[in-house]
């Protein structure tokens, strides 16, 4: 499998090639057992900090002092003080510190925030004008018709009509709007 040419170039790896290659595969695993709740929670967490920011869905003072404070914590934690920090919580949860188990529960912690950060960042990208089209569209859970798209209710209405003022997409809202 290994040459001797390989062995002359590279001898250390030669001698190390079976950890190299556990080692490897334990990465790999670590990787593939924290992304998918790394990539949920993290977007869990980013819908939540734009739906309960001040003028969205759910503003929330309370909780919107309290978790985008929390995120910039996490995010400002280096990983290896994290890892420290969070042993006994890690030992709680998986049994142990040490291994794939052991790592897992850290990167988890340490990359949510961080996940979250950058959807919040994506969604509040998102044209006020294209929001307020969407929930009007298709929602009925703030005052506007699923079938029909009418506005019910004079804050919903008046809410409606200063985002299409102010947005750089209301010319195109108003074509859509008025081919109803």
């Amino acid at each position: 499998m290994i040459t001797a040419k390989f062995v002359e170039w590279a001898p250390n790896v030669a001698r190390y090639w079976p950890r190299l290659v556990k080692a490897v595969f334990e990465t790999l695993e670590m990787v593939g057992i924290s992304l998918p709740i790394i990539t949920v929670g993290g977007i869990a967490l980013g819908v939540g900090l734009v739906v309960i920011s001040e003028g969205h869905i759910y503003e929330n003072k309370t909780l919107n002092g309290i978790l985008p404070r929390l995120v910039n914590i996490l995010r400002a934690i280096p990983f290896v003080i994290l890892i420290a920090a969070i042993l006994p919580f890690t030992r709680f949860l998986v049994g142990t510190a040490v291994g794939v188990p052991g790592a897992v529960i850290p990167m988890i912690v340490a990359m949510i925030p961080f996940v979250a950060r950058q959807v919040e960042l994506a969604l509040l990208e998102i044209d006020k004008g294209v929001t307020a089209a969407a929930l009007c569209s298709s929602s009925n859970v703030w005052g506007c018709s699923p079938s029909t798209g009418i506005i019910r209710g004079s804050q919903t209405r008046r809410t409606l009509l200063k985002t299409l003022k102010t947005s750089s997409s209301s010319k195109s809202l108003r074509l859509l709007w008025s081919s109803r």
